[in-house]
């Protein structure tokens, strides 16, 4: 690692023309004053990020498809900001700008080099990048504990536990709340025939095709079981979910007395943005409470298995250990991108997503793997996989 001039209030927003790329730049806003943008990444979307570096005015942007990058570049010739194209040009934004916290919101397993890149910088990852934890998420909190780094989940579900276990203390069970999405309520017999619009129409929240699909077969709930493991260290036996429509209470801890603590707040991705920015301090403007009619309606039900039969290869994988769960969250990004496609039925998500980890799940390494390059090929196996599997 280069010795780099940090600032600690300088931010670095990957993913920044995204759905959580752009409540951060909200918050940042919203801020204005505390925080300044250090650099940009997306992944090709030159217009919007013209318009965002024309606003902030960063040190860096990078585009991860250089024909998109070489036009960023020439749209803002003459402003005094360093243009990056390609993939590793977005994982130098992470590095660059002389930025000490990095926001990581590029979806997907490809946004793990940038995750990576900042850990070892030892910077404060802000991270929304379920992929990237699940694919190398030992090597990621390594790399950040051994460089005086931060690893912050600002998905608003591990927030709230980050929240309720920075006191300390034994607890029996971690439990994660769940909207159940799109589907929760369309009879089982029709699940076969959801459309790609149905499945993104989520009832409580706005967030990008592929969590929202993940939402509606709670494969997000799948991701954020091994992804709590990694956080907290916590084994697959200790970690629950609960359905919750409304999406108010977003994390419960149960101690070994019975007695539990719980995280409420509003249904907006700002606020866990906002409290893991200025964390250990009070962030300005993020007020959103509520009330009291909110507060005396919550429900909590069991989650039907019938309805969600990937919340079972949560636990499945993560006892199976090695590289299952980075096998079973690459299969899902290729199933539900066959899905937005029109090739695959809702319900084949689930199919393709056990078949793949019963073929590739047993192999050794995984997130533990000191091997990046090793992983990213495990990756794209198991994408390949997913890809060509007739049904």
């Amino acid at each position: 690692m280069s010795e780099v001039k940090v600032n600690k209030r300088r931010v670095c927003v990957l993913g920044a023309t995204g759905s959580v790329g752009g409540s951060s730049l909200e918050v940042l806003r919203t801020l204005n004053g505390e925080f300044e943008v250090g650099a940009l990444a997306a992944n090709r979307d030159d217009a919007a990020m013209e318009k965002l570096c024309r606003e902030f005015k960063p040190k860096f942007a990078a585009l991860a498809d250089e024909e998109c990058a070489r036009r960023l570049k020439e749209s803002l010739r003459g402003e005094n900001i360093t243009i990056g194209g390609g993939a590793n040009a977005v994982a130098e934004a992470a590095d660059n700008g002389e930025c000490g916290t990095v926001i990581a919101a590029v979806a997907g397993s490809g946004g793990a080099e940038s995750v990576l890149r900042a850990a070892y910088s030892g910077r404060r990852v802000l991270l929304a990048n379920k992929e990237a934890l699940i694919l190398c998420g030992a090597l990621i909190m390594r790399a950040a504990k051994e460089n005086g780094g931060e690893i912050l989940p600002v998905d608003s579900e591990h927030c709230g536990l980050f929240e309720l276990l920075a006191g300390g203390g034994e607890y029996a069970k971690l439990w994660l709340t769940a909207s159940g999405g799109a589907a929760r309520d369309i009879p089982l017999a029709q699940l076969d025939s959801v459309t790609p619009e149905q499945a993104l129409a989520h009832p409580n929240w706005a967030m990008g095709e592929k969590i929202t699909i993940d939402s509606a077969t709670m494969m997000n709930k799948v991701l954020e079981i091994i992804e709590a493991s990694v956080l907290f260290g916590a084994d697959s036996a200790r970690i629950g979910v609960v359905l919750h429509r409304q999406s108010t209470a977003h994390a419960l801890v149960e101690y070994a007395d019975g007695s539990m603590t719980m995280q409420m707040s509003a249904a907006d991705m700002r606020l866990p943005l906002a409290r893991m920015l200025c964390w250990r301090e009070h962030p300005r403007g993020a007020r959103k409470p509520l009330s009291w009619e909110q507060l005396s309606a919550q429900q909590f039900e069991e989650p039907d298995a019938r309805r969600y039969p990937c919340l079972a290869l949560a636990h499945r994988a993560l006892e199976i250990g090695g590289c299952a769960p980075a096998v079973l969250s690459a299969a899902n990004e290729a199933a539900v991108l066959r899905f937005l496609r029109g090739e695959i039925r809702f319900t084949d998500i689930a199919r393709i997503n056990d078949e793949v980890l019963q073929r590739l799940g047993d192999g050794d390494g995984g997130n533990n793997s000191d091997d990046l390059t090793a992983l990213l090929e495990m990756d794209a196996a198991a994408k390949r996989t997913a890809r060509e599997m007739t049904l």
